[in-house]
């Protein structure tokens, strides 16, 4: 049976929570489902979080844009830990998120489009950057195809690495 996980999305903006859908992923290995549960609505929200706004007012926040929910975690994982940061998926090649990006731009945030490596995490970059002429956006590029492949390999080579120093210790 496939399993898969949801993720609640949120009506755009930085204050107000209104559960409005959920982004669905499959995760049965080799799983490539994505979509939104029936009833969702998309244009009314993006699934999003906030980390470090409160512990770090003396740093620049940066809006973090990413094409899912899991690879928004996985770039905020790999690239902005410890930084403050506000974190939003596009839910796919769908629209930005406007309110959340004319909010960002109101503040002085930066904006980074940290979307896939590939033609459509382009396009979206290529939005940003339009709807966006005079802020400080940038992109951020994952090394493999998205965020989560990124994460998953730090995590196996993390995990070789540790299994290598066992054996060593053991072969003493």
């Amino acid at each position: 049976m496939p399993t898969g996980a949801a993720t609640p999305c949120s009506r755009a903006g930085m204050r107000k929570l209104t559960v409005v859908g959920a982004a669905l992923r499959g995760t049965d290995e080799g799983s490539a489902f994505k979509g939104l549960a029936a009833g969702s609505r998309r244009e009314e929200g993006h699934w999003a979080y906030s980390s470090g706004l409160k512990e770090y007012p003396d740093r620049t926040p940066t809006l973090l844009l990413a094409e899912s929910p899991i690879d928004a975690i996985s770039a905020h994982l790999l690239r902005y830990q410890g930084e403050p940061v506000r974190v939003v998926s596009t839910d796919g090649a769908g629209a930005l998120p406007a309110r959340e990006i004319v909010e960002a731009r109101e503040k002085g945030w930066a904006i980074r489009g940290a979307f896939d490596h590939d033609p459509a995490g382009e396009r979206l970059y290529w939005q940003l950057t339009q709807a966006c002429r005079d802020a400080d956006v940038g992109r951020e590029r994952p090394r493999g195809k998205d965020w989560n492949e990124d994460l998953r390999d730090q995590d196996r080579a993390y995990t070789r690495r540790r299994e290598r120093d066992h054996e060593h210790d053991h072969s003493r």
